[in-house]
């Protein structure tokens, strides 16, 4: 009896590459004041791929255990970054994205 055994290789062309994004999925947040919605937004972030999300100064926080909750965990897989002027952020990111 004789066994053969076979093993196959992808070419280079064809392997799995890391390419830089050609966009920027970002989330703006104004004046969210529910700790809830906060964290249901943030899980549905996470579904639907959003990269990052940036709040205003007066937003709830992110990290609050209700919005820890609500989020069911992703508010740990999302970045969120808190900025005081959100407008003049948005304008920058643009010009730079």
């Amino acid at each position: 009896t004789t066994t053969t055994t076979t093993t196959t290789t992808q070419p280079n062309s064809t392997k799995t590459q890391h390419t830089k994004k050609k966009f920027l999925r970002i989330l703006a947040l104004d004046q969210i004041n529910d700790t809830a919605n906060l964290g249901s937004m943030i899980r549905c972030s996470a579904a639907f791929g959003i990269d990052v999300i940036v709040i205003s100064d007066d937003s709830c926080d992110a990290w609050y255990r209700r919005s820890v909750r609500v989020s069911m965990g992703h508010v740990f897989s999302i970045p969120i970054v808190r900025v005081s002027d959100l407008a003049d952020t948005l304008k920058r990111l643009s010009n730079d994205f």
